[in-house]
């Protein structure tokens, strides 16, 4: 990498010496070359000047240093003959060879700036040499990579300075001279382009190739700037009246399509009569860092509403949990209590499945928002898809006539129910909207089908093989295909407000990809979209047949129940003691800690909420066991930040339950703690 960083930083500064050799005039040339040589090598000073006829060594650029000011030398001058050449200057001139010598200070005239340590490199052309630059003063001495690199630069500038030092020579020499400035022109990193007044090429310059992928030939042909880099890079009236223009934002794509940024700049110049001079600075690297920046703080303005969106969800969840175990609760309780064929008993059973459905909306809100697991089982997807659409109709207007056609043989999935209701109630109410004006027709379809990896390349993850298709079509307007790519991006929507949040797709879209599945969309504008929804399939898995009326376990010991709601004790009593169980209920996590250090042999298990003021379940649990270690206890929790079933375990908690409490669930898990 470091090899690599200083080849970079050479390129560089030859670039920089190949601009000011093009532009500068000879005035400013001697001190603008010794300036970024100055800098290059984090020197005090330098000098740089050219061999005339005689031998004798001319150093333009030193009256324009501040250390000419400094220099308190009697006869200064600016022309130095042999005689004058000593120490490490003698050296490199007579071997023609680049050096550095660091055990200054050296011996100088009265008056002379100290020299600490210095690196000289004769310019060296045609085996002439005809120029040298010398630094010197550099914090911490010069070493081997300076002499390489100042070496490298010398060899560089050695050919423009030459044609600049010859061009009044002979014709002969002025065509080498010619030859010379077109071989540094074209070494230039950056395109440079000169052309008439009407932007017709005269002149290509530069690295075009290596930049473009067009030949010097191919950019000619296409006979105008406006052709390569369009027509609206420059105001000409502007240029006409402020003779250069600097910094132009423009684009060029090459040849194969891409599009490359370039800082532009455009100067009239007095040749053929008039011409225009393009220098094009790529910023490529720069725009597109950029933009990744830019994408990055949109992805985190993203996370941020997630994360947002996820706290609240939480919250209600929480809340909702409890509300909702005790309406499942007691509707259990209640069909216990009423005749099987009843309509009272029937109107109860719907009254539970709501229950339920409530239940999973609010494990799915809490999987959005990473805040509880996902359950994935082997499941025959029919039932689900036929019961969501059944809710579907009784949601959205007669004008939209829903067809299904749901193959009962198309096989068995790895999935969680709430997941696939998710997907088919995000896609059909995508569909209603499309519809709403005209109405119109929604189908559903659910079979088998065969898939071959190669065919998703979106997809690298796919297999190959059988797969169950979901597809939902509708005959609504269809989506532009300028944005059919864009619909699975998070918070992307054509929606109005209040109609959509632009998370849907982007969900349906994450969750198909967790399955190992895949989504393709076809859609015609004016005509319709149809969704098509790839899950792995599992053949020859034999799904348990659902069993008769479960006969719950049940028991006598004695349980401390603790939830800071009266209406989760009162019920979660109620339940238990019909399971046979002898409970004891506290609303207070001190009081409930209090009953238990009193008397800690009076219980067999101890099931707790976690979250309650004061004192969580997990503290609780925590000063319980103190008391009376390996004490068996159940955590349950609608929602929690901070404990997760992984670390309740860890504490020496038995199990985990999350809420609401249903009554099958928790029978089972208490005969599973106290038998274990």
């Amino acid at each position: 990498m470091g090899n690599i960083e200083n080849e970079l930083q050479e390129l560089k500064i030859k670039n920089k010496l190949s601009r000011i050799f093009l532009t500068m005039p000879d005035e400013k040339l001697y001190p603008e070359v010794l300036k970024i040589v100055v800098e290059a090598f984090r020197s005090q000073f330098g000098i740089f000047g050219y061999f005339d006829e005689n031998g004798a060594f001319v150093i333009p650029a030193i009256t324009a240093t501040a250390y000419w000011n400094q220099c308190r030398v009697a006869d200064k001058k600016i022309i130095f003959g042999k005689a004058d050449f000593c120490g490490v200057w003698e050296t490199a001139i007579a071997e023609k060879k680049t050096f550095f010598v660091n055990n200054g200070p050296f011996h100088m005239p009265e008056g002379h700036i100290s020299v600490d340590n210095t690196l000289v490199s004769p310019i060296i052309f045609r085996g002439k040499i005809i120029s040298a630059i010398h630094v010197a003063n550099k914090k911490g001495g010069y070493d081997e990579g300076d002499t390489r690199l100042l070496a490298s630069l010398t060899d560089y500038l050695a050919p423009v300075l030459a044609a600049r030092l010859e061009r009044d020579k002979t014709e002969k020499d002025l065509k080498d001279s010619e030859e010379l400035h077109r071989i540094t022109v074209e070494n230039i990193a950056d395109p440079v382009f000169i052309t008439d007044d009407d932007g017709n090429f005269i002149q290509v310059y530069g690295n075009v190739g290596q930049v473009l992928g067009y030949s010097v030939a191919e950019i000619q042909a296409m006979g105008n700037i406006k052709v390569l880099a369009g027509g609206k890079l420059f105001d000409a009236e502007q240029l006409s009246r402020e003779r250069e223009i600097r910094n132009i934002d423009s684009s060029i794509r090459d040849r194969n399509g891409n599009k490359h940024y370039f800082l532009a700049n455009i100067k009239k110049v007095a040749i053929h009569n008039g011409a225009i001079l393009f220098t094009f600075h790529e910023i490529t690297d720069k725009k597109m860092a950029e933009e990744a920046k830019a994408k990055l703080e949109r992805k985190l303005r993203q996370s941020q509403k997630m994360e947002a969106i996820g706290t609240l969800a939480g919250g209600i969840a929480h809340d909702f949990n409890n509300i909702l175990g005790v309406i499942i609760g007691y509707t259990d309780m209640a069909i216990e209590d009423t005749p099987p064929d009843s309509a009272s008993a029937r109107d109860l059973e719907h009254v539970l499945k709501a229950g339920y459905k409530a239940k999973d909306l609010v494990q799915q809100i809490l999987a959005f928002s990473r805040q509880a697991k996902v359950k994935r089982f082997l499941l025959q997807p029919q039932p689900i898809i036929k019961e969501t659409l059944k809710m579907i109709r009784s949601s959205i207007p007669t004008t939209i006539e829903i067809q299904q056609d749901i193959d009962p043989e198309c096989g068995a999935v790895y999935a969680d129910p709430t997941q696939i209701h998710q997907i088919l109630i995000n896609l059909c109410t995508n569909a209603y909207h499309a519809m709403e004006e005209k109405g119109g027709f929604l189908r559903v379809e659910l079979k088998k089908t065969e898939l071959h990896g190669v065919d998703f390349p979106e997809y690298p993850a796919l297999k190959t093989g059988a797969y169950v298709e979901l597809v939902v079509h509708d005959t609504g307007t269809g989506i532009d295909p300028a944005i059919k790519n864009r619909i699975f991006d998070p918070y992307f929507t054509t929606k109005r407000t209040g109609k959509g949040t632009g998370l849907g797709l982007a969900i349906i879209h994450g969750i198909i990809r967790d399955y190992g599945g895949a989504i393709r969309v076809r859609s015609v504008p004016g005509k319709g979209t149809a969704f098509h929804i790839f899950f792995p399939a599992l053949p020859g898995k034999v799904l348990p047949r659902e069993e008769g009326q479960e006969v719950l376990p049940s028991g006598t010991e004695r349980i401390l129940f603790i939830d800071d709601e009266e209406m989760i004790t009162d019920m979660g009593k109620n339940m238990l003691e019909r399971l046979g169980y002898s409970v004891t209920t506290r609303v207070n996590s001190f009081e409930a800690l209090q009953t238990f250090s009193n008397n800690p042999d009076l219980f067999d298990l101890v099931i707790t909420d976690q979250t309650m003021p004061g004192m969580t379940g997990a503290e609780l649990a925590g000063e319980m066991l103190q008391i009376r270690p390996g004490i068996p206890i159940i955590l349950c929790t609608g929602y929690s930040s901070i404990i997760s079933e992984e670390k309740a375990k860890a504490l020496g908690i038995r199990e985990f339950l999350m809420k609401p409490i249903v009554k099958k669930d928790i029978a089972r898990l208490i005969r599973k703690v106290l038998d274990s």
